[in-house]
């Protein structure tokens, strides 16, 4: 409620609705940036997760969560030993909600390379795409 001496105002006050500006954002975090796959042995596989998450006000419409292929300019091939093995699918997050992705990194017995790999996540955010890196160094 604003009060005034304006002669133009019945009553001397007005109200003025005010909206916090949030309320109409589309919104991605991510978390965490980078997974860090290097601990895993020779012959094993780990499994790690990310938290895909919707702090804005508008429903995140996810459309496409994928590890690059070499057609992809910008970040580059995933190396093979990167999937999605599950969480990988077009979803629909409302405010507040989060979505899990879980990425597996398999090494072969003698490997003892290092691999990267960038999971990218289009949606209707602006700041789209998004990723997150895959990093594997050499097994310890």
């Amino acid at each position: 409620v604003i009060a005034t001496n304006a002669d133009n105002v019945p009553g001397g006050q007005f109200t003025l609705p005010l909206r916090a500006s949030a309320d109409d954002v589309v919104a991605i975090d991510m978390s965490p940036l980078v997974l860090d796959f290097s601990n895993t042995a020779g012959g094993a596989q780990t499994t790690l997760d990310i938290n895909v998450s919707n702090p804005g006000g508008l429903p995140l419409d996810i459309s496409r969560i994928a590890l690059t292929t070499a057609g992809n300019t910008d970040f580059g091939p995933s190396d093979p030993e990167f999937t999605i093995t599950s969480g990988g699918n077009p979803v629909t997050l409302q405010p507040g909600s989060n979505h899990i992705v879980s990425v597996t990194f398999s090494r072969a017995a003698d490997d003892i390379n290092q691999h990267q790999g960038v999971v990218l996540i289009e949606s209707n955010a602006n700041t789209s795409p998004d990723i997150v890196r895959l990093v594997a160094g050499p097994p310890q």
